[in-house]
């Protein structure tokens, strides 16, 4: 038996029209998938937040914001340690 090249199911000898490629596809859901990318940076920033303020001090944490410690960050008496070791060497943890 020989094999049968495929045929496109019309007579003309025409091929039928493609579908999209699969850069079109992926072009057709780019928009949810930046949406989702934005939902999901808003949704991390105030961990993000929690985290930068958790290694700086009580003064400077009162004083300014956690974003000016990621502005300037080299700044190093901003940041410390000592919040962890307080919590970390107390009697009743």
């Amino acid at each position: 038996m020989t094999a049968q090249p495929a045929t496109t199911g019309n007579r003309s000898g025409r091929q039928a029209p493609r579908g999209p490629t699969r850069f079109q596809k992926s072009l057709r859901h780019a928009p949810v998938r930046v949406v989702v990318l934005l939902m999901v940076g808003l949704w991390s920033l105030p961990t993000v937040g929690l985290l930068v303020s958790s290694f700086r001090g009580k003064n400077a944490s009162a004083s300014s914001g956690w974003w000016d410690a990621i502005v300037h960050p080299f700044e190093s008496a901003q940041w410390t340690v000592q919040n962890y070791v307080d919590v970390l060497g107390a009697d009743n943890m």
